[in-house]
């Protein structure tokens, strides 16, 4: 055999040691793509839970704050319309991270359409 053609062997060996080289870097991005998913929902689930629980914990007494000022700001001190307003950004926050996570495809559908039932 001459030199070309067992250049021409190695080629076509090499290309068929290619392909599951291939199929194995798809599965890989593809678990990726689900591990990303996973945590982005986690960390979506656990700021959900933080800001419920400043309106649940009765303890700091925003629960009746945050009542008050969904009837209208107006009617809240000055200290307690910053926390209000602060709270009310960091919900806005949350649902923008949310809205770029999905379209980003790195949410859960399940968790972007719980929000967009909400609102």
């Amino acid at each position: 055999m001459s030199l070309e053609q067992w250049s021409a062997i190695a080629q076509i060996l090499a290309s068929f040691v290619g392909i599951p080289s291939l199929i194995f870097v798809g599965v890989q991005v593809n678990l990726m793509t689900k591990t990303v998913k996973a945590t982005s929902s986690q960390a979506h689930s656990a700021m959900y839970q933080s800001l419920s629980a400043a309106i649940v914990d009765n303890s700091t007494g925003f629960a009746s704050l945050w009542q008050r000022g969904l009837h209208g700001i107006e009617s809240l001190s000055e200290e307690e319309q910053a926390r209000f307003l602060a709270f009310v950004g960091s919900l806005f926050r949350f649902v923008e991270s949310a809205r770029i996570q999905w379209l980003r495809r790195q949410l859960y559908r399940e968790h972007w359409r719980g929000i967009e039932q909400r609102a």
